[in-house]
């Protein structure tokens, strides 16, 4: 039988991936996280004067240290490995499961397969974070002004952002006052970059050898939690979650904002090539 390229593996997963019950699962709870926190914000800001509401810049529910949202925080916790995981990650996983690998091995090259996994794992985990945040901003101008309102009515905001200690909690200060959106927006594709790249973290963690699903899917997840507890201790400027949504919590260091995808990039490039390594024979056992 002849074997199909990239193209004929790839249009056949992708139409697996959409109808996959895992996909709106994840769906279903990114946007009802989303959801939960307009509620929220919208309770917060009931009975507010029109002029001490927030631009729908400032006010978006991803600020999350300015508009002190809870569920958003969570959000960005879970969000980012367990549910960016969830659309494909463990793919591989049920193929062997269901004992469908060798199936589709017959009709495309094991190298294929491999590549179209770690691509609609990244595409899904993407999606699944970019999309409600997209929408989170949308919402914002449903309860706030586009221009004007508290923020940007502050005079002595500009000169407390930009004194000599306090602009360094920002990564991009800035981009902040003069394009908040763009700012906004900046943060909410960096943090569908880290859930694309921690879903295919978790589907190279399969091809590596992790037979069970809970783990594929939480092993990132407890990583970063991990991680996140013992900076904690040592530099709290280096706490990954701190750099996925605008927040003046700690100071920042804008070098680290760069490195850490980089590194993850690094990291997964390393697992890709010793998944390459694995043999189309150790997948079928």
């Amino acid at each position: 039988m002849e074997k199909h390229g990239n193209t004929g593996i790839f249009r056949m997963q992708l139409v697996r991936m959409a109808t996959r019950a895992e996909f709106k699962i994840a769906c279903v709870l990114s946007f009802l996280f989303i959801v939960l926190a307009f509620v929220e914000e919208c309770c917060s800001q009931w009975g507010a004067d029109q002029s001490d509401l927030y631009t729908a810049a400032s006010g978006w529910v991803g600020n999350i240290t300015q508009v002190m949202g809870v569920t958003l925080q969570a959000f960005y916790l879970l969000a980012i490995s367990l549910i960016a995981a969830l659309p494909f990650a463990d793919s591989f996983l049920e193929d062997r499961k269901s004992h469908n690998l060798a199936s589709v091995l017959v009709r495309t090259t094991w190298g294929a397969y491999r590549r179209t996994g770690i691509f609609l794992s990244f595409a899904g985990g993407f999606l699944v974070i970019l999309a409600p945040l997209l929408v989170s901003q949308l919402l914002s101008f449903l309860l706030f002004p586009a221009t004007g309102g508290k923020i940007e009515g502050y005079a002595s905001w500009g000169a407390w952002m930009f004194s000599p200690t306090l602009s360094e909690a920002y990564v991009f200060p800035y981009l902040l006052l003069n394009h908040p959106y763009l700012h906004n927006l900046v943060f909410i594709f960096y943090a569908s970059l880290f859930g694309g790249m921690n879903a295919v973290a978790s589907y190279l963690l399969s091809l590596l050898g992790v037979h069970k699903k809970l783990l594929v899917l939480g092993l990132p997840a407890v990583f970063w939690l991990c991680y996140d507890l013992l900076l904690t201790f040592i530099n709290p400027s280096l706490i990954f979650e701190i750099y996925l949504y605008p927040n003046d919590s700690v100071f920042k260091q804008p070098w680290f904002f760069f490195a850490l995808p980089l590194c993850m990039l690094a990291v997964l490039l390393l697992g890709a090539a010793a998944a390459k390594r694995y043999r189309t024979e150790a997948a079928l056992q």
